[in-house]
């Protein structure tokens, strides 16, 4: 079995998503399988033109520009299971996965070609033995609001229904200021529960090479948040308890940037 997982920070090897990403990896590795991190700063990708020209006869699901697409789209094709991994980016995914994404799918797809998902939407032809491969979805972000990724989550559960690829499972890490970035051993400190929670993404990384699943009680603990208030959502709309809130927050911040 082969993993791939497309790093699309900023930060590449220096984020959050990529020390959860090896954490993953340390669980699949156990068991034998191989696994890959592409770092979408590391490579020349360059935006879509919607020229057309790939679907002309000359350059039939072929793009004419020159950087390293073919070569992701090689290690794409090679792959059993994809990770897809994100920061939440003012609300979005990264620019870097959105214009790979655009990308590949525009050039090797046949538009023209109307077909239906197995879901009951109408698109167009696609790579199947690419695009329709099991994935997971990996969110990260410093704000602890559940708003924040919501939208990555949709635009892949939007992405599995037409490409008809099943989603393993949505991991979210919220806080990752507070949490160090994994990088900070005064975090685990801080919030114990750390420590657990980064044990579930090896162990996510196991059932994938074992079952290639992800179980409900992992995903659960791997998403398990830092900070745990009843009724957050609730007391946050109240005046003075949102105050009290936002002073903490504050405080909080200005520890961990210290």
């Amino acid at each position: 079995m082969n993993i791939l997982a497309f790093n699309s920070s900023h930060r590449g090897r220096n984020g959050h998503s990529h020390f959860l990403i090896e954490k993953i990896f340390q669980g699949a590795r156990k068991h034998g399988v191989e696994c890959e991190e592409v770092i979408l700063r590391d490579y020349n990708i360059k935006p879509c033109l919607a020229c057309g020209m790939c679907h002309t006869k000359q350059h039939w699901l072929k793009c004419i520009q020159t950087d390293d697409l073919e070569k992701i789209y090689q290690k794409f094709q090679k792959a059993d299971i994809i990770i897809f991994s994100s920061p939440a980016y003012v609300f979005g995914i990264s620019s870097r996965l959105k214009m790979l994404l655009e990308r590949l799918l525009y050039s090797t797809a046949d538009v023209h070609n109307i077909q239906m998902s197995k879901s009951g939407l109408f698109f167009h032809h696609i790579d199947h033995s690419v695009f329709s491969k099991p994935f997971v979805l990996l969110v990260c972000c410093d704000n602890l609001e559940e708003e924040t990724p919501k939208n990555v989550i949709s635009y892949f559960k939007t992405y599995s229904r037409f490409m008809d690829a099943p989603m393993l499972g949505a991991l979210v890490r919220k806080s990752g200021e507070l949490s160090g970035y994994g990088k900070k051993p005064s975090a685990y400190q801080n919030y114990p529960v750390l420590e657990k929670i980064y044990q579930a993404y090896e162990t996510i990384g196991e059932e994938i090479a074992l079952t290639k699943s992800i179980s409900k009680r992992t995903q659960k603990l791997a998403n398990k948040p830092l900070i745990t208030v009843p009724f957050f959502n609730l007391l946050k709309r109240i005046p003075q308890f949102r105050q009290k809130f936002l002073e903490k927050a504050r405080e909080v911040q200005q520890k961990t940037s210290q």
